[in-house]
């Protein structure tokens, strides 16, 4: 993000601040993670804005997998790598057909056509993180399935 004569890596961090020798490299990540897309997805959330605040976070699980996953790989297992983080660290798509949602009808949907596939949608009034009580998915951005 450019303020001024400066980029930012993150909220407060400008790209020639960025530790590259690793020291303290992982908090200015997280601090990217947390204040371009976790704190602005909560603002959307209270705001009652769930189509903005689930594209946040589907946005900020992308960046996370692949950091998780293998940033140094000539080439990027984007599906493998989406779909074993959502497994592995989120609880609510630990079932490798809720993984599959979760990467072909949002983050494909979002990042390629920006809409949800498939009948898919965000809402602050889903019971859990995923509903697929429904015809089609429900993802609430703000719940916690733990």
């Amino acid at each position: 993000m450019k303020v001024g004569d400066f980029i930012y890596f993150a909220p407060e961090i400008r790209y020639a601040d960025l530790d590259l020798s690793g020291i303290t490299l992982p908090d200015q990540f997280r601090a990217r993670i947390e204040g371009f897309f976790l704190m602005p997805a909560q603002l959307c959330i209270e705001q009652g804005h769930a189509f903005a605040a689930g594209l946040l976070c589907v946005a900020a699980i992308d960046a996370i997998s692949r950091l998780h996953f293998g940033p140094n790989r000539l080439h990027r297992l984007v599906r493998k790598d989406f779909c074993s983080f959502a497994r592995l660290l989120l609880p609510s798509f630990a079932d490798k057909g809720r993984a599959h949602v979760l990467y072909e009808n949002f983050r494909n949907g979002l990042v390629h056509e920006a809409r949800l596939k498939n009948g898919c949608q965000f809402s602050l009034d889903a019971p859990s993180t995923l509903d697929a009580s429904g015809p089609t998915p429900v993802i609430n951005p703000q719940a916690s399935d733990q």
